[in-house]
């Protein structure tokens, strides 16, 4: 009853400020009164729960008084009459920068200072009164009904503003005619058709259309219900192409230009929809109903323009998926679902550890080097990059390597799951495979690391006659503890860098297919002729199965090699940690220091190899997932039950997430 109270009191105060601001609006002559009108919209604005009362409130005191009605007319015809919208339609919310950063600072500039508006546009009276954040939203929000009421009181029915040879819809004619030359110029790009080869150019959809449309444009008054239903179904078709291209992509790739050029093509079909819904006369709607939807329209293209997080979804979604797609497959061969493949890891495992022990005495070694920062930084590149590269050819296993990898395999079993609408059981087995293979291959580096650093170093030894790690235990050691540097940090700083260079490796197959670089190695006229067809034909198929995972190897090692020095030249205390390399790293500690550790320094030592591990592998694994699920336009609040099957499959078979073990029956 309090409330009830409480509510009616706020109604009253607010009908009253209404009426106040509706007073002076009548009593002022324009321009003076726009402070006032002002002062209406931030009324109306500025209570979320309360703007359809207010909206309503208002509706009521305009069909209560002709003097505000009047007032309130007079002002919209000195600021509406003659504006022009046309640009709306045509440019507002269009990416104009085929650059991913071009076009987002563009936006960014947009948003701290809005663009220039010529006076007699309608954007000019958005900027000056519709100019919040989220303005659009709100008034799209409010409900149709009253706002078609307020337009019926103000009387624009009279004006047959919808008529055949009205000003509207003369400047909707001239929209439409400037997006569907857009839309044929788009279409037409070679880089379009090809990707869906399979229509001829006569039968170009977007061709089509524009025959279609310029018999709008010939005679708007002649055009009957039936013509608009076939425009319909030519816009459906198109959009249908544009699906069949994005189908292709696993095929055919797809480059971010092509992928900013088929977004633009929805947004301007879509737009041509909104127009042709308007010059309908056909559709039942009201021109009190048709010019809400035109307010609201406008509104919301001229607000979109300078939405950052909407562009950056919709403008590399696509692309992300394609790029995780390529990282899914690779994915696919780090989850083992047997025995036989999990041991076989294991042996992979192993082998990637022997590679790591080499490269830890290296760069060791390189540590001790009386060179400069930039020659130390491409020294330790060039070591972390040969041993990540030769473990990838020498079909070797780096534990951290997966995470990102088996991330994007498992956002596309969530999403079949979903679209299957199942329980999510199969992707529970899932999980415990991928779980139980990070969990062998952690195993496999780490028990292979340590005994042949060790190995290494007491080689090194007994050949040169000095201990090469007695003056770097210290350090060593001191990197491994978590009190004594930022090992968390430097731990996560490399599970960025491992997730970078999957979104590297991803990116370069779609590129070598988008591109049709093997293709284009096997027809290549000097390797024919100098090594033969068979040998080009070899060379094409390393390059398809391997260059992504080569360059993406490279790049982990320069990114892994260059981090410290740039921290020693910034001032900053960053720097990498990894966990088979910190393996490798205690071991040498331990020789060098004659294996005179305090136990404090042992256990923290072997603690700080587990967080270095742990960091590795949850940073990386974020995301990628975070990545791999959006590119899908999954949701985390849409994983409730993905999280509870997990927890089902983990209570019921939890030594499956450590080892292969039979399935029940039934299962």
């Amino acid at each position: 009853m309090e409330s009830e109270t409480v509510k009616n009191k706020m109604v009253n105060y607010d009908s009253n400020s209404i009426e106040k601001a509706l007073k002076l609006i009548t009593e002022t002559a324009f321009p003076e009164n726009k402070v006032h009108v002002l002062a209406l919209i931030a009324l109306l604005r500025s209570d979320k729960y309360l703007r359809q009362e207010r909206l309503d409130c208002l509706v009521g005191l305009l069909n209560a008084s002709d003097d505000y009605r009047k007032g309130l007319i007079s002002f919209l015809r000195h600021q509406c009459e003659g504006r022009e919208f046309v640009t709306i339609l045509t440019d507002a919310d269009l990416i104009l920068d085929q650059a991913f950063l071009g076009e987002l600072f563009r936006r960014i500039g947009q948003k701290v200072l809005p663009l220039f508006t010529e006076e007699d546009s309608i954007e000019r009276i958005f900027q000056d009164y519709f100019y919040q954040s989220g303005d659009d939203l709100w008034i799209s929000s409010l409900h149709e009904d009253s706002l078609v009421h307020m337009i019926k009181l103000f009387q624009f029915d009279e004006d047959h503003i919808f008529a055949n040879d009205g000003k509207v819809t003369s400047q909707l004619l001239d929209a439409m005619q400037i997006i569907m030359s857009k839309i044929r110029t788009i279409g037409m790009d070679t880089n379009i058709t090809k990707m869906v080869p399979d229509i001829a150019k006569e039968q170009n959809p977007f061709l089509i259309l524009q025959f279609q449309i310029e018999k709008q444009l010939h005679s708007i008054s002649d055009q009957g219900p039936q013509y608009f239903e076939q425009t319909a179904t030519l816009i459906i078709q198109c959009q249908n192409f544009i699906n069949n291209a994005y189908h292709n992509v696993s095929i055919n790739g797809i480059n971010y230009k092509v992928h900013l050029q088929m977004l633009l093509l929805e947004k301007l079909l879509e737009r041509l929809s909104m127009i042709l819904n308007l010059l309908n006369q056909h559709n039942g709607q009201t021109q009190s109903q048709k010019l809400v939807y035109l307010f609201k329209m406008l509104l919301s293209l001229s607000h979109s323009q300078s939405k950052i997080g909407e562009y950056v979804n919709k403008s590399t979604q696509i692309y992300a998926k394609e790029i995780t797609r390529n990282i899914a497959l690779k994915g696919e061969n780090y989850i083992t679902t047997d025995k036989a493949q999990y041991w076989n890891l294991l042996k992979k495992a192993l082998g990637g550890g022997a590679i790591v022990a080499f490269a830890c005495l290296i760069k060791m070694k390189m540590g001790s080097w009386d060179v400069s920062l930039f020659a130390k930084a491409i020294s330790y590149s060039i070591n972390y990059s040969v041993a990540f590269t030769l473990i990838y050819l020498l079909h070797q296993s780096l534990a951290t390597k997966q995470p990102a990898m088996t991330a994007a395999a498992l956002a596309k079993q969530i999403e079949e799951d979903m679209a299957k609408k199942s329980n999510f059981v199969q992707l529970s087995e899932t999980v415990s495979q991928v779980w139980r293979s990070q969990f062998i291959a952690f195993v496999g580096n780490v028990l292979m690391v340590m005994p042949v650093a060790l190995l290494l170093i007491f080689l090194w030894s007994f050949l040169t006659g000095e201990n090469a790690a007695v003056l770097k235990v210290d350090g060593l050691i001191q990197d491994l503890i978590i009190f004594e540097t930022p090992v968390i940090l430097h731990s996560a700083i490399a599970g960025v860098f491992l997730f970078i260079s999957g979104l590297i490796a991803g990116s370069v197959a779609n590129k070598i297919k988008t591109e049709k670089i093997p293709d284009r190695i096997r027809r290549h006229p000097f390797l024919l002729a100098s090594i033969g067809q068979r040998r080009t034909e070899s060379v094409a198929n390393f390059v398809d199965q391997y260059w992504a995972g080569i360059i993406s190897n490279i790049w982990f090692g320069i990114f892994m090699g260059c981090v410290g020095t740039v921290g020693s030249i910034v001032g900053l205390d960053i720097d990498i940690r990894h966990i088979t390399f910190a393996a490798g790293n205690f071991m040498l500690a331990l020789y060098g220091s004659q294996f005179t550790l305090e136990t404090y320094q042992v256990i923290m030592g072997l603690a700080g190899i587990g967080i270095i591990g742990f960091v590795n592998f949850i940073v990386s694994f974020s995301l990628s997932m975070t990545l791999a699920l959006r590119a899908r336009g999954i949701r985390f609040d849409q994983l409730d039950d993905v999280i509870i099957a997990i927890k089902n499959k983990f209570s019921e078979e939890p030594l499956s997430f450590f080892y292969p073990t039979e399935k029940k029956k039934g299962t």
